[in-house]
Protein backbone atom coordinates (compact mmCIF):
# COMPACT_ATOMS: atom_id res chain seq x y z
CA UNK A 1 0.00 0.00 0.00
CA UNK A 2 1.20 3.27 -1.07
CA UNK A 3 2.20 6.66 1.06
CA UNK A 4 -0.94 8.68 1.40
CA UNK A 5 -1.08 11.83 -0.84
CA UNK A 6 0.53 15.09 0.31
CA UNK A 7 -2.19 17.19 1.19
CA UNK A 8 -1.55 20.56 -0.61
CA UNK A 9 -2.33 23.73 2.35
CA UNK A 10 -3.21 27.20 0.82
CA UNK A 11 -0.39 29.87 0.77
CA UNK A 12 -0.73 31.98 4.07
CA UNK A 13 0.46 35.65 2.56
CA UNK A 14 -1.19 37.56 5.51
CA UNK A 15 1.11 39.85 7.38
CA UNK A 16 0.48 41.37 10.97
CA UNK A 17 -0.89 44.66 10.68
CA UNK A 18 1.21 48.16 11.53
CA UNK A 19 0.00 49.71 14.40
CA UNK A 20 -1.06 53.05 13.36
CA UNK A 21 0.73 56.12 13.66
CA UNK A 22 -0.41 58.66 16.06
CA UNK A 23 -2.31 61.15 14.22
CA UNK A 24 -1.56 64.82 14.76
CA UNK A 25 -3.27 66.98 16.87
CA UNK A 26 -3.83 70.52 15.60
CA UNK A 27 -5.34 71.06 12.14
CA UNK A 28 -1.50 72.71 10.38
CA UNK A 29 0.17 69.43 11.94
CA UNK A 30 -1.77 67.09 10.03
CA UNK A 31 -1.38 69.20 7.02
CA UNK A 32 2.32 68.99 7.77
CA UNK A 33 2.12 65.49 7.60
CA UNK A 34 0.49 64.69 4.57
CA UNK A 35 2.71 67.33 2.87
CA UNK A 36 5.78 65.22 4.74
CA UNK A 37 4.24 62.03 3.77
CA UNK A 38 3.15 63.01 0.00
CA UNK A 39 5.47 65.24 -1.20
CA UNK A 40 4.54 68.77 -0.96
CA UNK A 41 6.80 71.75 0.16
CA UNK A 42 4.27 73.35 3.14
CA UNK A 43 4.15 77.30 3.85
CA UNK A 44 2.47 79.08 6.34
CA UNK A 45 1.22 82.25 4.51
CA UNK A 46 -0.44 83.82 7.67
CA UNK A 47 -3.12 83.16 10.40
CA UNK A 48 -5.04 80.32 9.38
CA UNK A 49 -3.92 80.17 5.77
CA UNK A 50 -1.03 76.78 4.86
CA UNK A 51 -0.13 76.31 1.36
CA UNK A 52 0.89 72.71 -0.15
CA UNK A 53 2.98 73.30 -3.17
CA UNK A 54 3.72 70.59 -5.39
CA UNK A 55 7.39 71.39 -6.79
CA UNK A 56 6.92 69.24 -10.44
CA UNK A 57 7.83 71.42 -12.79
CA UNK A 58 5.41 71.73 -15.64
CA UNK A 59 3.20 69.18 -13.67
CA UNK A 60 3.47 71.33 -10.59
CA UNK A 61 0.58 73.32 -8.81
CA UNK A 62 -0.48 74.77 -5.50
CA UNK A 63 -2.91 74.30 -2.72
CA UNK A 64 -4.42 76.73 -0.37
CA UNK A 65 -6.26 75.51 2.68
CA UNK A 66 -7.93 77.73 5.28
CA UNK A 67 -8.22 75.61 8.47
CA UNK A 68 -11.21 78.20 9.47
CA UNK A 69 -13.30 80.68 8.46
CA UNK A 70 -11.42 83.39 9.57
CA UNK A 71 -8.66 82.69 7.15
CA UNK A 72 -11.18 83.36 4.12
CA UNK A 73 -11.09 87.09 5.53
CA UNK A 74 -7.35 87.42 5.40
CA UNK A 75 -4.57 88.78 3.14
CA UNK A 76 -2.89 85.25 2.89
CA UNK A 77 -6.36 84.05 1.18
CA UNK A 78 -5.66 85.74 -1.89
CA UNK A 79 -2.20 84.38 -2.82
CA UNK A 80 -2.01 82.86 -5.97
CA UNK A 81 -3.06 79.24 -5.93
CA UNK A 82 -4.79 76.71 -7.81
CA UNK A 83 -6.83 75.33 -5.79
CA UNK A 84 -8.71 76.47 -2.35
CA UNK A 85 -10.57 75.01 0.07
CA UNK A 86 -11.04 75.41 3.52
CA UNK A 87 -11.09 73.00 6.19
CA UNK A 88 -14.17 72.11 7.94
CA UNK A 89 -16.07 68.84 9.36
CA UNK A 90 -17.54 66.14 7.67
CA UNK A 91 -21.47 67.27 8.77
CA UNK A 92 -20.80 71.22 7.46
CA UNK A 93 -21.36 72.14 4.13
CA UNK A 94 -19.69 75.99 3.69
CA UNK A 95 -21.30 77.71 0.63
CA UNK A 96 -19.30 79.13 -1.95
CA UNK A 97 -16.12 77.69 -1.26
CA UNK A 98 -15.02 74.00 -1.27
CA UNK A 99 -14.35 71.89 1.43
CA UNK A 100 -11.44 69.99 2.94
CA UNK A 101 -13.28 68.02 5.75
CA UNK A 102 -10.67 66.84 8.99
CA UNK A 103 -12.30 63.34 8.94
CA UNK A 104 -11.00 63.31 4.61
CA UNK A 105 -7.61 64.82 6.08
CA UNK A 106 -7.30 62.27 8.53
CA UNK A 107 -8.32 59.06 6.06
CA UNK A 108 -5.50 60.89 4.00
CA UNK A 109 -2.23 60.51 6.50
CA UNK A 110 -3.77 57.18 7.26
CA UNK A 111 -3.57 55.88 3.89
CA UNK A 112 -0.30 57.48 3.07
CA UNK A 113 1.11 55.60 5.80
CA UNK A 114 0.34 52.91 4.28
CA UNK A 115 1.30 53.05 0.89
CA UNK A 116 2.87 55.56 -1.23
CA UNK A 117 1.19 58.68 -2.31
CA UNK A 118 2.21 61.45 -4.45
CA UNK A 119 0.82 65.08 -5.29
CA UNK A 120 0.19 63.38 -8.92
CA UNK A 121 -2.34 61.06 -6.99
CA UNK A 122 -3.74 63.71 -5.32
CA UNK A 123 -4.50 66.23 -8.06
CA UNK A 124 -7.53 65.07 -8.97
CA UNK A 125 -8.88 65.23 -5.79
CA UNK A 126 -8.35 69.32 -5.03
CA UNK A 127 -9.26 69.78 -8.91
CA UNK A 128 -12.56 67.66 -8.26
CA UNK A 129 -13.92 70.84 -5.71
CA UNK A 130 -13.71 69.50 -2.74
CA UNK A 131 -12.20 66.13 -0.68
CA UNK A 132 -14.35 64.94 1.91
CA UNK A 133 -14.50 61.11 3.35
CA UNK A 134 -16.57 59.76 -0.04
CA UNK A 135 -13.51 61.43 -1.90
CA UNK A 136 -10.79 59.50 1.17
CA UNK A 137 -12.78 56.15 -0.12
CA UNK A 138 -11.10 56.78 -3.49
CA UNK A 139 -8.31 57.14 -2.86
CA UNK A 140 -8.78 53.61 -0.22
CA UNK A 141 -9.10 51.88 -3.63
CA UNK A 142 -5.79 53.63 -4.92
CA UNK A 143 -3.75 52.22 -2.01
CA UNK A 144 -5.52 48.96 -1.60
CA UNK A 145 -4.39 48.65 -5.25
CA UNK A 146 -0.66 49.45 -4.18
CA UNK A 147 -1.57 46.80 -1.39
CA UNK A 148 -2.86 44.09 -3.55
CA UNK A 149 0.53 44.09 -5.88
CA UNK A 150 2.56 44.56 -2.85
CA UNK A 151 1.21 41.50 -1.08
CA UNK A 152 1.03 39.31 -5.29
CA UNK A 153 5.14 39.90 -5.18
CA UNK A 154 5.47 38.54 -1.68
CA UNK A 155 3.35 35.61 -2.38
CA UNK A 156 5.07 34.54 -5.08
CA UNK A 157 8.72 35.03 -2.56
CA UNK A 158 7.40 32.77 -0.19
CA UNK A 159 6.40 30.11 -2.38
CA UNK A 160 9.50 30.56 -4.11
CA UNK A 161 10.90 30.22 -0.57
CA UNK A 162 9.59 26.61 -0.71
CA UNK A 163 12.44 25.01 -2.93
CA UNK A 164 16.03 24.54 -2.48
CA UNK A 165 18.64 27.13 -4.47
CA UNK A 166 19.67 25.88 -7.97
CA UNK A 167 16.41 24.09 -8.48
CA UNK A 168 14.19 24.11 -11.08
CA UNK A 169 11.06 25.88 -10.80
CA UNK A 170 8.02 25.52 -12.78
CA UNK A 171 6.00 28.05 -13.48
CA UNK A 172 2.31 26.04 -14.02
CA UNK A 173 2.88 24.56 -10.58
CA UNK A 174 3.53 27.98 -8.87
CA UNK A 175 0.66 29.50 -10.39
CA UNK A 176 -1.60 26.01 -8.70
CA UNK A 177 -0.21 26.65 -5.35
CA UNK A 178 -0.96 30.12 -5.72
CA UNK A 179 -4.72 29.76 -6.74
CA UNK A 180 -6.06 32.64 -6.84
CA UNK A 181 -3.60 34.79 -4.59
CA UNK A 182 -2.11 35.77 -8.00
CA UNK A 183 -3.57 36.22 -11.43
CA UNK A 184 -1.67 34.69 -13.99
CA UNK A 185 -0.57 37.78 -15.94
CA UNK A 186 0.84 39.08 -12.15
CA UNK A 187 2.58 35.85 -11.75
CA UNK A 188 4.14 36.31 -15.36
CA UNK A 189 5.13 40.16 -14.80
CA UNK A 190 6.57 39.16 -11.30
CA UNK A 191 8.78 36.50 -12.80
CA UNK A 192 9.91 38.51 -14.93
CA UNK A 193 10.88 40.83 -12.63
CA UNK A 194 12.99 38.72 -10.61
CA UNK A 195 14.96 37.53 -13.49
CA UNK A 196 16.54 41.14 -13.90
CA UNK A 197 18.46 43.28 -11.38
CA UNK A 198 18.84 43.98 -8.64
CA UNK A 199 17.04 40.74 -8.50
CA UNK A 200 18.69 38.43 -10.26
CA UNK A 201 16.98 35.46 -8.79
CA UNK A 202 15.36 33.44 -11.58
CA UNK A 203 17.05 32.43 -15.09
CA UNK A 204 14.16 31.69 -17.26
CA UNK A 205 14.45 28.11 -18.98
CA UNK A 206 13.00 26.67 -21.87
CA UNK A 207 9.26 25.34 -21.77
CA UNK A 208 8.03 28.05 -18.84
CA UNK A 209 10.19 26.89 -16.05
CA UNK A 210 13.07 28.68 -14.20
CA UNK A 211 16.65 28.13 -12.55
CA UNK A 212 16.18 29.64 -8.98
CA UNK A 213 19.77 30.90 -8.64
CA UNK A 214 19.95 31.01 -4.40
CA UNK A 215 17.62 30.56 -1.59
CA UNK A 216 15.40 33.27 -1.12
CA UNK A 217 16.26 34.49 2.62
CA UNK A 218 19.93 34.61 0.41
CA UNK A 219 18.58 36.71 -2.27
CA UNK A 220 16.65 38.56 0.31
CA UNK A 221 19.80 39.35 2.59
CA UNK A 222 22.12 40.20 -0.69
CA UNK A 223 19.33 42.45 -1.56
CA UNK A 224 19.30 44.34 1.28
CA UNK A 225 23.15 44.28 1.33
CA UNK A 226 23.11 46.14 -2.28
CA UNK A 227 20.55 48.72 -0.64
CA UNK A 228 22.29 49.50 2.23
CA UNK A 229 25.80 49.75 0.07
CA UNK A 230 23.78 52.28 -2.20
CA UNK A 231 22.47 54.19 0.41
CA UNK A 232 25.84 55.10 2.18
CA UNK A 233 27.01 56.17 -1.53
CA UNK A 234 24.17 58.58 -1.29
CA UNK A 235 25.13 62.25 -0.15
CA UNK A 236 23.54 63.85 1.91
CA UNK A 237 22.15 67.86 0.45
CA UNK A 238 24.52 70.55 1.61
CA UNK A 239 23.25 72.29 4.99
CA UNK A 240 20.84 69.00 5.82
CA UNK A 241 23.42 67.19 7.73
CA UNK A 242 23.57 70.81 9.67
CA UNK A 243 20.31 71.15 10.75
CA UNK A 244 20.40 67.27 11.86
CA UNK A 245 23.18 68.52 14.17
CA UNK A 246 21.04 71.56 15.39
CA UNK A 247 17.78 69.45 15.71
Amino acid sequence: MGAPAATVRPLDVRFPAAAPAPTPASPEAQLAELARLTGYRLDTLGPGVVRLTADLGAHGYAVLVATGEAGLQSAAWKEAADFRLLLTAESERPAGVPRLTREALSALIDHAHLAPLSAVDLRGYWKAGSVDLESAASVAELVGAHLAQRGAFSAVLLSLAQHPAHSVVSAQRLAERLGSAVTPAELGAILDTLTRAPFLALSPLPGGGYLLRAGVPELLLELAEYAEGVRRRLRVPAGQGREAVRA
